[in-house]
């Protein structure tokens, strides 16, 4: 039986981080959909297809061909069911993303019965980056190298949002 995931999030922009948890989800599933949900409530600094572009990007370092990218503005339960997908994979960094986590897994679950959330507990080393304070970052003008895969720190530093500010 082919066993599906699904890993989900803004990624705005990706991190080392998320991939790192992506290729532990590759590990783990025969296939693996990561999907960027719109959610019309967040203002982003990279558009869809520029974070699809970095997630493409950033998946071909590690050479991650049973992983594939999508796009929705659907709920992740309805999205795994139309997709034949029986698990989504979300990585927690800490008690507050542990709590959030749970809520959203037993609300897919009710949503979705046949939906499984596995949380995957980031390494000690990763817990401490977030795509909000590397927006913060790009936002002043610098390029965060450390926490950013390369190919996704090239996509950043070409990018229009960058402009002559890029170091």
């Amino acid at each position: 039986m082919n066993k599906k995931a699904l890993v989900t999030g803004s990624f705005d922009p990706p991190t080392i981080g998320h991939l790192e948890m992506i290729t532990e989800a590759a590990r783990v599933f025969d296939e693996v959909v990561v999907c960027v949900f719109r959610n019309q409530e967040k203002a982003y600094l990279f558009s869809e297809s520029e974070r699809s572009e970095m997630l493409s990007a950033m998946l071909a370092e590690r050479d991650l061909s049973c992983v594939s990218v999508d796009v929705s503005d659907g709920y992740v339960a309805d999205y795994a069911r139309e997709k034949g997908i029986g698990f989504v994979f979300r990585g927690v960094r800490d008690e507050k993303d542990m709590a959030y986590e749970m809520d959203m897994a037993r609300y897919n679950h009710t949503r979705n019965p046949q939906l499984e959330t596995i949380l995957w507990v980031a390494p000690t080393e990763q817990k401490g980056i977030s795509s909000t304070e590397v927006r913060s970052c790009l936002q002043n003008g610098v390029v965060p190298d450390e926490v950013l895969p390369k190919s996704v720190a090239k996509l950043i530093r070409n990018s229009k949002f960058m402009g002559k500010s890029s170091t």
